[in-house]
């Protein structure tokens, strides 16, 4: 028999805190997926909008936080664009662009013409 300072259920609690721990350590400090990160700092996030609520909703968030909906960046990679330029800038249409330069959704600028 082996002895245990602590129950199961704490012993459980201890590893997750340390796995997430470790998790987000890495997370901070990794070259990869910084777009998401730049997003959600913190690996302890489940979900933006509650427990899933709306799965529908939850899946739109997640392609645009991942970049991957259906703008000409995606379609190009998966062969579905003949180009990944935006037509409003001739520049990379992703979601950055989309959302903070783009003329051709962005209402602040359509204001303005």
């Amino acid at each position: 028999m082996i002895k245990v300072a602590y129950g199961g259920k704490e012993a459980k609690t201890l590893i997750k805190k340390a796995m997430f721990n470790a998790w987000q350590k890495e997370w901070a400090t990794d070259n990869k997926g910084r777009h998401y990160y730049n997003l959600q700092k913190s690996v302890h996030v489940r979900c933006v909008t509650g427990r899933y609520q709306n799965v529908r909703e939850e899946v739109i968030i997640t392609q645009l936080r991942l970049d991957h909906a259906g703008f000409q960046s995606m379609l190009y990679i998966m062969g579905k664009s003949l180009t990944n330029l935006c037509l409003c800038h001739n520049t990379h249409e992703d979601v950055e662009h989309i959302i903070i330069y783009c003329r051709k959704y962005n209402s602040r600028e359509g204001d303005k013409r």
